[in-house]
């Protein structure tokens, strides 16, 4: 209940920018607005500490991300991130004791689909600096996996797929004063939860089980920069610490942008 409220929290909250973004530039008159469209890739990973059973266990969460980001600003300032991608993540050490034969996952990487979303709205200039509000969801569903239990005298399989989903909102500030080269900051709201669920199938024994996890950092602190090879192709690198109580996370993130179209047009 908690993480549904925290996620409808963070859409409301991306729904009124994009409302009051739109209702802004509708208002405005002989106003030049752009429409930029900006398909792109990226590779991220995370190496992330979640808990389980009620937070009495812990383990580690390693995930690799690939994937299409496709960025549309509509108006200056203001752009939509529509994500679609795959998946591998290793759900290392999560133990399940309510199964007719408790069982400990061995380190296997499982593949899933990848989709989300992702807004970005600028705030307003300070100096030299550019001051945005970013918010991303992303959810990932991965496929069915099956596991041998090689240590029972009679055949027996475990099947099972897990889900995850995060969410991220928080300020990002951006350097404009250098050339090509543009360095930002952001702190984040940064959450993750999901689910994994096993069915155990030996002779006529059938167990299921569903493991709760969460992740135990609520935070992230980025450091990048965005470097401009070409007017219309973009490289983008960031560094990500995830402190929590008892230790920190880490993620690492690299993506390329072309700027495909861009049309103008004035308002009415």
């Amino acid at each position: 209940m908690t993480h549904k409220r925290l996620l409808l929290g963070a859409l409301s909250i991306l729904l009124f920018l994009s409302y009051a973004s739109f209702a802004q530039q509708s208002q405005e008159q002989n106003l030049e607005q752009r429409t930029i469209v900006k398909p792109g890739l990226s590779a991220e990973y995370f190496d992330l500490t979640i808990g389980w059973d009620e937070d009495e266990n812990s383990s580690n969460l390693r995930s690799y991300l690939f994937s299409t980001n496709t960025e549309i600003s509509i108006f200056d300032g203001f752009s939509i991130h529509f994500i679609l991608g795959y998946s591998l993540s290793n759900f290392d050490s999560l133990t399940f004791r309510e199964l007719p034969f408790s069982v400990e996952l061995g380190v296997k990487e499982i593949g899933g689909l990848l989709v989300g979303s992702e807004i970005n709205k600028r705030l307003f200039y300070l100096s030299e600096y550019e001051i945005n509000l970013h918010g991303q969801f992303v959810y990932y569903y991965g496929f069915n996996n099956e596991w041998d239990m090689p240590d029972l005298n009679v055949d027996g399989t475990i099947t099972g797929s897990p889900t995850w989903t995060r969410t991220q909102i928080g300020p990002t500030i951006r350097y404009e004063g250098l050339n090509y080269i543009y360095p930002f900051f952001s702190a984040t709201y940064n959450k993750l939860w999901g689910t994994f669920t096993v069915d155990q199938d030996i002779q006529d024994l059938f167990g299921t089980e569903e493991k709760k996890i969460t992740g135990k950092s609520n935070f992230a602190f980025s450091f990048g920069s965005e470097f401009e090879v070409t007017p219309n192709f973009f490289v983008k690198g960031a560094l990500s610490i995830m402190p929590y109580d008892g230790g920190k996370d880490f993620s690492g993130l690299i993506s390329i942008q072309y700027v495909m179209q861009t049309q103008y047009r004035r308002t009415p």
